[in-house]
């Protein structure tokens, strides 16, 4: 339903399949009375509760444990731009009017809407409560939800990127170079993550002599793989402790597999970009063996 059809002072996004904890909405009240006049949406933190069906289940459960219980809450303490989950949102109606509500033709139009926000000089703050959701289990499902996620990102970026400077006033130098480490820089590493196996596999093959001072090249670049890997699952490993899910600490050995993955989609995501820019591509849910809990339990973190 558009947001100018709402007649509340609050509007509250959910996914059919959403199981939101029984408070959450007394929560998100309370956040926006403590606020202040600049909160214009709390993000409620999303946890997956088929996360031991799959491989791809359990990736991602611990990707959104991380984002939802450290990466979020951390941009949002040092100020920076947002991107929303798209589901368990809660807005101030007034303000999401006044941004021009949701973007039609963007596929992750809440992380569009993020930006936006943060371009009008509102804020967006993760608030304690947890949604429960259904994880895509099955590779033909995932590869779909991924495929949009990353193509949406790209959309998004190439939009608030066509001015550069105009945006750069709207955000400011420290939320704008915010946006390029949280969303440029998330597309371009997806991009270019894959090439580096493959760099080394050809100069490892052909004894040296592929790339010119391959040897220094591929040292630091691998340096810097190794790095990235290390301080994603740092996170990963400290926020499913957090989070009760220490059970799962042994699949953060497949971080690298996963994010060979995610490049896969997010080269997809770029020729589906090219071939059907406004094609969103459904995720099927409720086909999961394990059934949702009937309650949401509230971890204090």
């Amino acid at each position: 339903m558009p947001c100018r059809d709402a007649r509340g002072t609050l509007v509250a996004v959910f996914d059919a399949e959403d199981i939101p904890d029984a408070s959450q909405l007394r929560r998100a009240a309370s956040a926006f009375i403590e606020g202040g006049p600049r909160l214009a949406c709390v993000q409620a933190r999303l946890s997956i509760y088929n996360a031991d069906e799959s491989f791809l289940s359990r990736q991602f459960a611990l990707e959104y444990s991380a984002l939802f219980n450290g990466l979020l809450p951390a941009l949002g303490f040092l100020r920076l731009p947002l991107t929303l989950g798209g589901t368990s949102n809660h807005f101030r109606r007034d303000l999401l009017l006044k941004i021009g509500g949701w973007d039609p033709f963007n596929v992750t139009e809440d992380a569009d809407l993020g930006i936006r926000l943060a371009r009008f000089g509102y804020e967006v703050s993760v608030i304690d409560s947890v949604t429960m959701e259904e994880a895509p289990a099955s590779w033909r499902s995932w590869r779909g939800q991924r495929t949009r996620w990353i193509k949406g990102w790209i959309q998004t970026y190439l939009v608030h990127m066509r001015r550069p400077m105009r945006l750069w006033r709207d955000l400011g130098p420290w939320k704008f170079a915010g946006f390029q480490l949280t969303i440029g820089a998330t597309i371009l590493s997806l991009l270019v993550h894959p090439w580096f196996y493959a760099l080394a596999a050809l100069h490892g093959s052909f004894g040296g002599r592929v790339v010119p001072e391959g040897d220094l090249l591929l040292w630091v670049s691998g340096s810097n793989l190794v790095a990235g890997y290390g301080a994603a699952m740092l996170l990963t490993m400290a926020t499913a402790i957090a989070s009760g899910s220490a059970r799962r600490l042994l699949s953060v050995i497949w971080l690298p597999l996963y994010w060979l993955a995610m490049s896969y989609a997010a080269y997809r995501a770029v020729l589906d970009l090219i071939v059907r820019p406004f094609y969103w591509e459904k995720t099927t849910h409720g086909t999961s063996k394990q059934k949702p809990p009937r309650r949401v339990r509230v971890r204090k973190t």
